[in-house]
């Protein structure tokens, strides 16, 4: 797996990560059992990081933006689709 603090802020990465399910309704124990987590993939650019969470934009403006915070126990891989270039 890629080492998410070695890619530069701004590229454009593909997260995969689990998350947890949840039911909406009583449902029986057996069944409650055999739940998994879900499997998730997440495009976007990586904003930042810290050691709980990986920050990705999914758009950006010109100061704001909307995007996903991943806890970084839940990543499974990260694939980066476009090195950003290092400022000078």
């Amino acid at each position: 797996m890629i080492n998410i603090d070695k890619v530069p802020r701004g590229s454009c990465v593909i997260v995969k990560w689990e998350d947890t399910v949840t039911t909406a309704k009583w449902t029986n124990q057996d069944e409650f059992l055999l739940r998994r987590l879900e499997l998730c993939a997440t495009v976007g650019v990586l904003m930042g990081s810290d050691k709980k969470v990986v920050h990705i934009a999914h758009n950006l403006g010109s100061e704001d933006c909307d995007g996903t915070a991943i806890p970084r126990s839940n990543i499974v891989s990260v694939e980066v689709v476009k090195r950003a270039r290092k400022t000078p």
